[in-house]
């Protein structure tokens, strides 16, 4: 769970605003049990995908707004044809685990945390999220990150999370726990879009306000379709969405990165 999340939101997740939610909550291990069985019954058809190579993700113009405000938003992050090959094997919707968090209310799945000798179970098996996840983790990735900072902190990779959202989910808006660590300055969380249909407000597009209630939004993305967003953990504005429409999906990686002598 985030922190610094307004009373006000609070209430519009309670019980008597959210009943369904707290329902689903309590029989999501059920629901989660259901998805595993179906996981073990899948058949995989792997499939060839295209290497990635230095210049294979971009931040194009956002580094100099990250670097002025601690948050960014941009588009065309991954080159044309990894988009193609991620988008086309992305994973369906049985390969991650129902909500545990009623202020995120989406699908978790291929939860990587670095220093665990394992990869998450079935990653092998989407050989093009797979590469995703290697290069994003990379010396050559992650000194791109340190470039866009340009605080001079030297960054790893600390935890890589693929969701998946539909009608319904949402993001309460808060600020990240990671601020309360003695480490907070060099945590830095990018938040991939791979996909999103309809208008990205109503789609689960995470934007940016200078409260705790989203009434001053300062970014919001203007597409899910390989798009990012990209801020500091200690950024002084709050993040979430608010409750994706009906018809609408949005699948979405989330990256976080520490400095290189972080050890928890």
């Amino acid at each position: 769970m985030g922190v610094n999340i307004a009373s006000s939101e609070f209430s519009a997740i309670g019980w008597l605003r959210k009943p369904h939610l707290h329902i689903l909550r309590r029989v999501n291990p059920l629901r989660k049990r259901y998805r595993e069985f179906l996981r073990s019954r899948s058949s995989f058809d792997v499939f060839a995908t295209s290497d990635y190579g230095r210049n294979s993700l971009q931040f194009g113009d956002s580094a100099e707004q990250f670097r002025s405000v601690g948050y960014t938003y941009g588009e065309n992050f991954l080159a044309a044809d990894l988009y193609s090959d991620l988008l086309n094997g992305f994973p369906s919707r049985k390969f991650f685990d129902p909500f545990y968090d009623l202020t995120k209310t989406y699908d978790w799945g291929f939860v990587k945390k670095f220093g665990s000798v394992t990869n998450p179970l079935y990653l092998e098996k989407f050989p093009s999220l797979h590469k995703f996840y290697d290069f994003v983790a990379s010396d050559v990735f992650c000194g791109q990150v340190t470039e866009v900072c340009g605080d001079g902190i030297v960054r790893k990779c600390h935890t890589i999370d693929s969701t998946w959202a539909k009608s319904g989910g949402y993001l309460t808006p808060h600020q990240d726990q990671a601020r309360e660590l003695n480490e907070s300055d060099g945590f830095v969380n990018l938040v991939y879009f791979v996909k999103g249909n309809g208008d990205p407000w109503t789609g689960g597009g995470t934007s940016f306000s200078s409260d705790a209630e989203m009434s001053q939004i300062l970014i919001s993305p203007r597409t899910l379709n390989n798009s990012i967003v990209v801020y500091r953990s200690v950024a002084d504005v709050w993040h979430g969405f608010r409750t994706i429409g009906r018809g609408q999906v949005r699948w979405a990686i989330i990256v976080q990165f520490c400095p290189i002598n972080f050890s928890n």
